[in-house]
């Protein structure tokens, strides 16, 4: 009698320390899933102020060096001189690559970072060449597009930006259809930003 009561004390035994095997796992599994989860946060996060940062640099660099030479426009801006002006946007060794083989400016969220001239409108709207430019992000996500922007680049100097628009580089006006004020409406961002990835926003600069 004994011996049968102590097996079924060992199954019992046996069946809390399954449960509260996997009752663990369960908890493990959770705090597992909610690592990854804030892993993931703060890199969109730094991916995010890592590119602020760098469209704020690249336009500062540019204003100073076309402001220095005393051309009135931005002829003959590209991705090569972009990288003689912020030089480490041309290396490798750093926590984010700005930089591929094939010389490209790489930007945060590891698309294509492209720079070149624009035209504007004066105030009395007539076409002035090359008056202003234009930094394009590429490679996005659909909320990376979305709060890129919609960001308040007032600070910056960002006079409007373009989502997924083909013809971002004709005439820059915020009255072209092509371009939204800054700071962009953010119903209006959401439905430019229609892709779910690779979706593209281009900032105007004067």
């Amino acid at each position: 009698m004994k011996q049968k009561e102590t097996e079924e004390n060992k199954k019992e035994e046996k069946g809390r320390s399954m449960i509260e095997m996997l009752g663990v796992l369960a908890i493990a599994g959770v705090i597992t899933m909610a690592g990854i989860a804030g892993y993931s946060k703060a890199m969109e996060t730094y991916k995010f102020n890592k590119q602020v940062d760098q469209i704020s640099r690249a336009a500062s660099e540019i204003r100073g060096f076309y402001a220095a030479s005393g051309e009135d426009g931005y002829e003959g801006l590209n991705a090569d001189l972009l990288i003689s002006l912020v030089p480490e946007m041309g290396t490798t060794n750093s926590s984010v690559t700005y930089i591929d083989s094939t010389s490209t400016v790489l930007n945060s969220y590891g698309g294509a970072l492209s720079v070149r001239p624009i035209n504007t409108r004066d105030v009395s709207n007539e076409r002035v060449t090359n008056g202003g430019f234009a930094i394009g992000i590429a490679g996005l996500s659909k909320p990376a597009c979305i709060k890129l922007a919609a960001h308040n680049w007032k600070d910056a100097k960002v006079e409007g930006v373009s989502i997924n628009r083909a013809a971002v580089y004709s005439d820059f006006s915020t009255t072209s259809g092509q371009w939204l004020t800054v700071p962009a409406d953010p119903t209006r961002v959401k439905n430019w930003c229609s892709k779910a990835s690779n979706n593209q926003v281009y900032f105007a600069f004067k």
